[in-house]
């Protein structure tokens, strides 16, 4: 099925030209690169073998990948992990595997970063998985220096107070940052599985480096396309000016936003995309954002910038203020306690999100996220997070959903002289292994007709069972048990409040986990996303607050992320303000009645 969109600059600059496509959020950068890049297949009778696509969500790839598929510019058998499409370390990776006899199979993990802290005598792991830790600042500069290829000596001074404090100690980084190097060289063998004698670790930057090194480009490339480019830090940049300058007869497509550079921590600046000499093309108008959060988002920009010129498709769409409710972190019990009941996230989401409509709630920190999920936990609403437990992590949906597959089951099956039990159940309706084994776990043993051991080894090589045969699985007690108890005959290992919040909120009716349309993410992991409501608070971290005000390029950085969070609507956008104790409002997020053209919307 065709776009409807034409290729924006086509009668100036063909597909065959190299180009830099600039666009602001929601203008269709990734809609002109899969436009060029399908007719530049067609034009050249080129296949998807002889492009190089760079890419900052793995999603855009299997995008591109499923259109071309519906073109037939992609064969059945077409792997895309062989190929040169997915993230910049991957597509290095291969490069490294296929053009050179260096191994970097075995690459460093959250284990190995643990067994060096512990020789070094510095904690890695704390009570939580998100604790901040010695190791985990000391790994973050260690990741700064080379994806900055940078000597300890030029280490920010803010990034040496951050792992000091963290330790509790004065840490001596360049005797570190050596015994490091060391220790991926000679790995402790015998006390990492997966190595022998002689192997080496790699970091994830180090494939740019053994790249750029190495002068590596990807062979037979007639197209090479990045998008996103305005992500890029030094070690990636140096990787695409090397391509670029050795690849002399390919068609480049470089496209971004250099207001949306938003990882300074990690090195990216403007100047990078800024300096890409190519022919550039302006997108004119965004799809995405109404007209009235296009206005607001470049009142955020104004701060440092001259905004885009810019329209917008449409003219609806909802831009509100609201005071939320408090949300406080206890530090003592690990919680969150909500102090109202109104604008509380669980209320903004049933008083803004309809029927089958996606939401976003964004803050700037994952501690932030806890108190949002704590809101929607608290209510049954299923959400999806890089930065908390979600219900997929915790496996609660597949529990949930088990039972309500189970309670088809009836509570006394009736019994044949012929045919044994009989359930009076539909005989296509199955249960996915996934939910189905999940339930065992949760169930207590006396109600599972086998050990669970060797019940579960049953399902290994099963996608999904049968709901009639369930009988071979529990126990004739289960079912009655299910049908009086559901959640409180479960063992204590399932959050049984959770999953009574959910049965009420969706009657004991299944939740399609790929259909989960609420997300709960910082400003940084929405980068490239969007959804039909955003609930964006405001509140920044003491730490960066101070930055700002210590730092011009901080400031500028920190603009830019709040242009990045009001960019993320198609529908309505709610500014919820001092929703966090301990937080300071951000100097960027002017108030939202300062907007000239609202269309209609509601302020508070």
């Amino acid at each position: 099925m065709t776009l409807n969109y034409d290729i924006t600059g086509e009668e100036e600059y063909g597909v065959s030209e190299s180009v830099k496509i600039d666009g602001s959020a929601g203008t269709g950068k990734s809609t002109q690169i899969l436009l060029r890049t399908e007719k530049f297949l067609k034009q050249n009778e080129s296949t998807i073998s002889d492009i190089c696509l760079v890419t900052y969500r793995n999603s855009l790839a299997e995008d591109i990948i499923d259109r071309f598929r519906q073109e037939e510019l992609v064969s059945d058998g077409f792997r895309p992990e062989r190929s040169n499409i997915g993230t910049m370390h991957a597509i290095c990776n291969r490069l490294i595997r296929n053009q050179t006899d260096v191994d970097v199979s075995n690459k460093v993990s959250w284990y190995e970063k643990k067994l060096f802290c512990n020789q070094v005598g510095i904690q890695y792991s704390g009570s939580h998985n998100r604790d901040r830790t010695g190791g985990k600042e000391l790994f973050r500069i260690f990741n700064w220096l080379l994806a900055n290829k940078k000597p300890p000596e030029e280490l920010p001074q803010s990034m040496y107070d951050d792992v000091a404090e963290a330790c509790e100690k004065n840490v001596d980084i360049r005797r570190l940052w050596g015994e490091w190097k060391q220790f991926k060289q000679n790995p402790p063998a015998g006390k990492i599985k997966s190595l022998d004698s002689g192997d080496e670790l790699f970091d994830f930057d180090e494939l740019l480096l053994l790249v750029a090194e190495q002068n590596l480009t990807p062979e037979h490339a007639e197209m090479v396309i990045v998008d996103e480019m305005h992500d890029v830090y030094p070690a990636m940049n140096d990787v695409i000016q090397i391509w670029m300058d050795e690849m002399d007869d390919t068609t480049f497509v470089i496209a971004g936003d250099k207001h949306q550079v938003i990882t300074e921590y990690m090195g990216a600046t403007p100047q990078f995309y800024e300096s890409i000499d190519l022919p550039e093309i302006k997108l004119p108008k965004s799809y995405r954002c109404p007209e009235s959060h296009v206005e607001y988002s470049h009142q955020v920009l104004s701060n440092y910038y001259s905004p885009p010129d810019i329209d917008s498709e449409s003219s609806a769409g909802q831009l509100t203020e609201i005071r939320g409710a408090r949300m406080q972190y206890q530090s003592a019990h690990d919680n969150w306690r909500i102090t109202q009941k109104e604008n509380s996230p669980s209320q903004l989401y049933d008083q803004y999100v309809s029927e089958d409509e996606t939401a976003m709630f964004l803050v700037r920190s994952n501690h932030q996220a806890g108190g949002i999920a704590r809101s929607l936990s608290d209510e049954g609403i299923p959400f999806a997070s890089d930065s908390v437990e979600d219900w997929h992590s915790s496996g609660l949906i597949d529990i949930y959903n088990g039972i309500c597959r189970c309670l088809e089951v009836p509570a006394e099956p009736s019994y044949t002289f012929e045919r044994g039990i009989v359930l009076d159940v539909d005989k296509t309706s199955y249960i996915p292994t996934e939910e189905l084994t999940d339930l065992i776990e949760a169930t207590p043993s006396q109600f599972v007709e086998d050990t669970k051991y060797d019940c579960l080894r049953i399902f290994d090589d099963l996608d999904s069972y049968a709901i009639s045969k369930l009988h071979n699985v529990f126990t004739d007690d289960f079912f009655d048990e299910l049908h009086s108890n559901p959640i409180q005959m479960l063992l204590g290992t399932a959050d049984k409040t959770k999953l009574a919040r959910l049965a009420h909120r969706h009657n004991w009716n299944p939740v399609d986990e790929d259909e989960v349309s609420v997300r709960i993410l910082t400003i940084h992991a929405s980068k490239g996303m969007q959804a039909d409501n955003v609930f964006l608070y405001d509140g920044i971290p003491y730490r960066v607050s101070e930055s700002i005000q210590g730092s011009d390029n901080s400031g500028r950085n920190e603009c830019r992320t709040w242009y990045v969070g009001v960019t993320r609507s198609s529908q309505s956008l709610v500014v919820v303000r001092n929703a966090f104790d301990g937080y300071e409002s951000s100097p960027f997020l002017p108030p939202v009645n300062s907007v000239s053209q609202l269309n209609g919307s509601e302020n508070v």
